[in-house]
This record gives structure tokens, C-alpha cells and sequence, in this order.
């Protein structure tokens, strides 16, 4: 979690969105919520203490649009509802998108217009620009799907419930990795390092059969790590077998042959 307003408009305006909803959850505990009420306030005042313009109106309306995929997480989604609502009044405070003055006796005519001013840059985004980004975001909402899913099976698994140490090392892993893979922009080279990194971890455990499916999307080797483990496995099965077969071997080899006399 970063520790900082500043810091979560900064990925805000870098298009990392989905570390940025975070921001909600970083408000609460700074401000000691114990729930959800007063939270748009707190993020309204936190807003305002950075600043918006209307770039980030346009930023806004992008993650308006990612958050229609279908397959989005609902705490995601009310965290973004949170985020808008606290824009919204900012944006009155500021009278950003206001084509006039505005007088108190007139909140009503200005919510109407930071509305229509906001739905006007919705459909003034292009639309390659959309797609591009839910391209972009579309494999991680997928294995967050997945994720979340073997959670639950997992939790209410008798025989996962039946240890506790299994319930414990198995489902922390896979929260964990939930919550890494929750605040990512995209798949990218380390990312998937990390992925593979709790995948191992995870097969070490000697997951239960039904596992295997969940852990197969989450991460499935490539071509090159599965040929790349096929000659390894390979190469080990080789030097057992032709150690067993020359005990004289190494030994032969390791003896130090004298230097010859000068």
C-alpha cells in the first residue's frame, strides 16, 4: 500500500487503475473508518488537497469505461462508485466544467452540468483507446476471476478444512497472491515472474488433484519452460544413471595428473 493521496493520483494519472482503487482502503485506514459511511467526504477533502483538472476527468471517464467488463471484482467496482461520487463534488467545489458562475442557490444546476460535462467526455474518448486499454487489463481481471474463485472452493474444501495447517499455508498463499495480482496494470515480464514464483509455491505444497485446473490457468509454463524442464529432468536421469553405471568414474577423472618436468 502506498502512503500518500499524492502517490495514488500519481498512478491514477499513469492509467495504473487498479492499484489506484486502492486509494479507498488507504483513506479508510488513514482516517481510522471502521466503515463505509463518511468515506466519500474523506475522499472529497483528499482530492481536493491534490488538486484535479480536467485531464483527470478524462482519466475518470477511462476508468468508467474498464469498469463495464464484465467480469470486474464488485469490491473494485465500489471502490471506482466511491472515487466517482468524491469527484463529483470536488467538481462542484471547483466549478470544473462549468460553462458559468455559479451561486449556491444553484447546486442543482451545477451537479447537472459537472454530470454533463463528465458524460461529454465519455463519448469523446476514442474508441481504439478504450479497446487498447481493456486489452490491456483484460488478463488480469480474468486470473483475478480465477483466483477468487479457488479461494472459495478452497476455504469450504472438508479436506482443505480438515488440516489447518494446509488451510492456513494454502489459502494466506493464494490471498496473497490475490491481493498482489488485485493492484496490477498488466501482465508484464515481472509480473509473470512473480506469478510463477507463487505458482511454485504453490505445487510445493502437493496441491489436491482438483487444484491443478485453477493453478493451470493462473499460470501455465510456455513452450520453452516446459522444453527447457524436459532437458533438465533429462539431463539429471542421465548423469544418475551414468554415475550408477561408472562408480570409477569421477574418480578416474579427479586424480591430478603431474605437471611434466621442465
Amino acid at each position: 500500500m502506498l502512503d500518500s493521496t499524492f502517490k495514488y493520483m500519481q498512478q491514477f494519472r499513469a492509467k495504473r487503475f487498479f492499484l489506484f482503487l486502492e486509494w479507498c482502503t488507504f483513506v479508510a485506514m488513514k482516517h481510522n473508518l471502521p466503515g463505509s459511511e463518511g468515506l466519500i467526504d474523506l475522499l472529497a477533502e483528499e482530492l481536493i488537497s491534490c488538486g484535479i483538472d480536467e485531464h483527470d476527468i478524462y482519466n475518470l471517464a477511462l476508468l468508467d469505461h474498464l469498469m463495464q467488463a464484465e467480469e470486474i471484482l464488485p469490491e473494485q467496482f465500489y471502490a471506482y462508485i466511491s472515487i466517482k461520487a468524491a469527484f463529483f463534488i470536488v467538481m462542484e467545489r471547483i466549478h470544473l466544467g462549468d460553462t458559468k458562475s455559479i451561486s449556491l442557490t444553484e447546486e442543482n444546476h451545477s451537479h447537472s452540468q459537472q454530470e454533463e460535462f463528465f458524460n461529454q467526455t465519455l463519448v469523446r474518448i476514442p474508441t481504439q483507446e478504450i479497446i487498447n486499454l481493456k486489452q490491456k487489463f483484460a488478463p488480469i481481471i480474468n486470473k483475478l476471476c480465477i483466483i477468487k474463485q479457488y479461494l472459495l472452493i478452497l476455504r469450504d474444501h472438508p479436506e482443505v478444512n480438515r488440516n489447518q495447517q494446509l488451510y492456513l499455508s494454502r489459502v494466506c498463499l493464494i490471498e496473497n497472491l490475490y491481493s498482489y495480482l488485485k493492484i496490477q496494470s498488466e501482465l508484464s515480464g515481472a509480473v509473470l515472474s512473480e506469478l510463477a514464483d507463487y505458482i511454485k509455491k504453490i505445487r510445493n505444497q502437493a496441491p489436491l488433484p482438483w487444484e491443478f485446473e485453477y493453478i493451470e490457468k493462473i499460470y501455465s509454463k510456455s513452450v520453452i519452460e516446459q522444453l527447457t524442464d524436459s532437458i533438465t529432468n533429462k539431463l539429471f536421469k542421465f548423469t544418475v544413471f551414468f554415475t550408477a553405471a561408472n562408480p570409477h568414474h569421477n574418480s578416474t577423472i579427479n586424480k591430478k595428473t603431474p605437471n611434466p618436468k621442465n
